[in-house]
């Protein structure tokens, strides 16, 4: 009889060295660590240009064109279109209106720009006289923080709420009877509790249990872009518009001028917007380095904008038409398999998810008669109304918010953790 190779798979035995180990650390034992002494760490040599804070986040989003206007783009796009649907018309009709008192389109915007740009986002439900309001709980990381507390058994849940920000003690005291100008703020710490009822949170983005927003991926770059926008009309100005000034004689002492008269000169006749002025003593001479060629510094800024489109999860093609291949940038906008079609309608289930929380406490306020009520940002479209959103070969578009795209799993790392945002 031939000897079989596979006979001891055939019977269903395990080579011995095809085992895998009882115990496997994850993150170590899974990780190729094919270094040596050389080998360096990312963060040793390649530190963050800005520091990754709340303020940063925003300033950042306040302060680049590119970055605000990529951000405003997705937003307004991703909350264009929505409805409201009930189970009945009475139900419908009344969350329409509260709809309407509340604004819900600036809350759409709010909130998906807050979690785009700093990771999350936290109303304090107020009740007053039969109606809801929503308190935005301010943070920044600095002088406006929140801690989320989750229950020491399972850190499935958050029990609650501590805010700790800085207050004007007397805003409230005699303001009616003193001037303008003495309305002076007296800050002082002060805290809040709030329960979990208390609050409604919103958070699209996490990473290893963090919230995050992505401007936080684009931070560096961002900077850079306007670093050298800043620098371009230095560098035209100082290698196309500057005159040497030559003075004085060390041989001829009756020649040589005092530096204050220098700066006078100097100072006479520069022109930051015309020429500029370089003072060199007797016997010195300027040349260029190299040649004078201006730096291409468009090409560096150009490859920095496209990483900022990369991080912001958005093909350039929103803004740039110079493409010759039109149908790249059709699937790349508007394919409901590869385009950022799919990203918006991630954003739409996530302020579905919040809104049905701000719903749930109006129908609560109503004392009638239960019913259900939701928003709808992908409607089916009625009969005569059109064919709704196409995708890049003409066919109606089949994917719906959130499919395979829920990215917040419970984590039991949370066990007893006060988390701060």
């Amino acid at each position: 009889m031939a000897w079989n190779p596979f006979k001891r798979i055939l019977k269903n035995q395990r080579l011995d060295n095809a085992e895998q180990s009882a115990i496997h650390e994850i993150g170590i034992d899974d990780i190729d660590l094919n270094s040596d002494e050389k080998s360096i760490d990312w963060n040793e040599e390649l530190p963050a240009l800005i520091n990754p804070t709340i303020k940063n986040f925003r300033m950042c989003y306040e302060k680049s064109d590119i970055v605000k206007g990529i951000i405003e783009d997705l937003v307004i796009k991703t909350i264009s279109g929505w409805v409201i649907e009930a189970d009945n018309e009475e139900i419908k009709k009344y969350i329409e209106e509260e709809a309407k008192r509340l604004d819900f389109m600036s809350l759409f915007h709010e909130v998906a720009t807050n979690n785009i740009v700093s990771g999350a986002m936290y109303h304090n439900v107020v009740k007053k006289k039969g109606k809801l309001y929503l308190r935005e709980l301010a943070f920044d990381g600095d002088n406006y923080r929140i801690k989320e507390l989750w229950d020491d058994e399972t850190g499935s849940e958050i029990i609650g709420y501590k805010q700790r920000i800085l207050k004007n003690r007397k805003t409230n005291k005699d303001w009616l009877k003193r001037d303008y100008f003495d309305l002076n703020e007296e800050l002082e710490y002060v805290e809040f509790d709030f329960l979990p009822e208390e609050v409604i949170a919103s958070h699209f983005f996490e990473r290893n249990g963090k919230y995050k927003g992505l401007v936080e991926n684009v931070l560096d770059e961002a900077y850079m872009i306007e670093l050298l926008t800043r620098m371009m009309p230095q560098v035209v100005f100082k290698q196309t518009n500057t005159m040497v000034l030559q003075g004085g004689n060390e041989q001829r002492k009756e020649v040589n001028i005092f530096k204050k008269t220098i700066k006078k000169v100097v100072k006479a006749i520069t022109n930051y917007h015309r020429k500029g002025v370089i003072y060199l003593p007797y016997g010195l001479e300027a040349k260029l380095i190299g040649d004078s060629t201006l730096p291409k510094i468009q090409d560096y800024i150009t490859k920095l904008e496209y990483l900022v489109f990369v991080g912001l999860v958005s093909p350039k093609a929103i803004f740039d038409g110079s493409s010759s291949n039109r149908s790249t940038a059709v699937v790349q906008l508007d394919s409901d398999k590869s385009g950022r079609v799919l990203f918006q309608q991630f954003i739409q289930h996530k302020l579905e998810q919040w809104v049905q929380q701000v719903i749930d406490v109006l129908l609560e306020m109503r004392n009638k008669p239960a019913g259900s009520a939701w928003v709808n940002f992908n409607p089916e479209p009625e009969e005569g109304e059109g064919d709704g959103i196409l995708d890049e070969n003409g066919n109606m578009s089949t994917s719906k918010p959130g499919d395979g795209l829920d990215m917040n799993n419970i984590s039991n790392k949370n066990r007893g953790a006060t988390s701060e945002v």
